[in-house]
């Protein structure tokens, strides 16, 4: 009887110190807390994530970021599982709320907040955090509030300290690369900028160019190959119009140089086609007239695409542009005159090797028929802007579309500068339009569905379109190399459009 006794004690005792266990720790020493469970008591550490309310983790965009683009997605993540009430998050733009989309991820760890419509730059962007709460009903504390920026350029490259900059060419690569032809003092320098880095990497030592119309620089332009190897065309001292393509290491030469010593004067075009060959229309300069050839290269040498000369034998040509259409067909556009005040431009595609008209020669203003940008757009419409001198001597703009059968004037004149480029983006076509020494450039945008412009500034470091550097990438996205000033010692710098 004593022994039974004996355990009866000890059993009360073990029983009393595991009572007693919620006040003096358990094995891990650290305080505890009781929580009722079906009548029984349960002991638990107080810092159990189970048992405190989730908090934020971390959050993108981050708080007070200035560079954020339209497209960045917009998550959080927190401590825990978590489950959404009927307003988890709230969305401003500026100080108008938008509608969005709440989603959990399969693990409900991360929250994704996605606007219904798109946000515009430049604006503010404003996100509170509402009904959130874990599995247990405890909701987020805090409930966090933060903002960013959404500016109408975003910085894509750090500042370049050139040499005096009187401008160049831009080609959008694959796989975030960016390369940038830079005309100096010393000759044209070819760069790269890569997406992720944003660092400014040359490419080969300075090429020497041949002097340019109206003692300007002479035009440099840049294609992409199908294996993402850049190309540049430019005219070479005394001998006629180059072309190089980066083997990665140096640059070589794709066959002779053509065109005679001043053929670079009147401009030319330069692509890539969709078999890789690149494509050069050019005026070779002729005291009696100048005409549009357009060459190919292919098995090692330069060779004449078509039947011989585009333009009328009578007649002076000048400032040729190229575009291809979805097939690869080349087409091709240019200002003509026979010597009369009356200039026209012309348009030329390729068929069945040889060059046909399409539409009728237009003229703009009885005056300057300028250099037209040809680009189509995803249906296949094809766009030229014309740049031309109106009878007040200032330079305008007007867009002329091809209707299938003739060319016609579309949208308003744009009275300003000289127009860099147009290209199409969805339902937009955009022209990037140069003004005078010393006015601000801007981007037009033209809605197809509304056939009206509109007018966006270029980015701050742009005070001047003269020696601005525009073109698109992938997708679209304008991108666009600028200085601050005409001329100017110092930098460069890449930016892209934030849309």
């Amino acid at each position: 009887m004593k022994v039974r006794h004996r355990a009866l004690a000890a059993a009360a005792i073990s029983g009393l110190v595991a009572g007693l266990g919620f006040a003096c720790g358990g094995e891990s020493g650290n305080p505890t807390a009781s929580t009722p469970d079906g009548g029984r008591i349960v002991a638990h550490d107080p810092n159990d994530p189970n048992y405190l309310p989730p908090v934020v983790v971390s959050r993108t965009p981050v708080d007070g970021d200035g560079q954020v683009s339209v497209r960045a997605p917009i998550e959080v993540k927190f401590s825990k599982q978590v489950q959404l009430g009927a307003v988890p998050a709230t969305v401003l733009v500026g100080d108008t709320p938008i509608a969005v989309a709440s989603t959990l991820s399969s693990n409900k760890f991360t929250l994704r907040i996605t606007p219904v419509e798109s946000i515009v730059a430049p604006a503010t962007v404003t996100v509170n955090l509402g009904d959130i709460s874990d599995f247990q009903g405890r909701g987020l504390e805090p409930k966090p509030s933060w903002s960013w920026t959404v500016p109408l350029w975003l910085s894509a490259s750090e500042t370049l300290n050139a040499m005096p900059y009187l401008g160049g060419a831009l080609a959008p690569g694959a796989g975030g690369n960016t390369y940038a032809a830079v005309i100096g003092a010393a000759g044209v320098t070819v760069f790269t900028v890569h997406s992720a880095s944003r660092r400014w990497t040359k490419l080969g030592d300075t090429m020497p160019i041949g002097p340019g119309r109206f003692g300007l620089h002479s035009q440099v332009a840049l294609a992409v190959g199908k294996d993402g190897a850049p190309l540049i065309a430019r005219v070479e001292p005394n001998l006629g119009i180059r072309v190089r393509r980066w083997s990665g290491a140096t640059w070589n030469d794709l066959g002779d140089a053509f065109g005679g010593a001043r053929a670079g004067e009147q401009l030319f075009a330069f692509t890539v086609d969709a078999l890789g060959r690149p494509l050069l229309a050019y005026t070779p300069y002729s005291a009696s007239r100048t005409d549009i050839f357009v060459q190919v290269f292919e098995n090692g040498a330069w060779s004449m695409l078509g039947n011989g000369t585009l333009n009328d034998p009578s007649e002076f040509a000048t400032s040729p542009s190229i575009a291809l259409d979805k097939s690869g067909v080349p087409y091709i556009f240019f200002a003509s005159n026979n010597g009369s005040p009356t200039r026209v431009n012309r348009a030329r595609f390729l068929s069945g090797g040889t060059w046909k008209t399409l539409g009728s020669p237009f003229q703009v203003i009885t005056g300057s028929a300028g250099r037209g940008n040809l680009t189509f757009d995803d249906a296949g419409n094809l766009f030229s802007m014309v740049t031309f001198e109106d009878t007040d001597g200032k330079s305008h703009n007007q867009l002329f579309g091809f209707d299938g059968k003739d060319w016609a004037p579309i949208g308003a004149e744009l009275p300003l500068g000289s127009t860099l480029l147009c290209f199409v983006r969805r339902e937009h076509l955009l022209a990037f339009v140069r003004a005078p020494e010393g006015s601000p450039a801007k981007l037009r945008i033209l809605d197809i569905t509304r056939s009206g412009w509109t007018s966006s500034d270029v980015p701050p470091t742009a005070s001047t379109g003269q020696n601005s550097m525009c073109d698109v990438d992938a997708d679209g996205t304008p991108v666009m190399a600028s200085t601050p000033a005409w001329n100017q010692n110092g930098t460069v710098s890449l930016q892209r459009l934030n849309w």
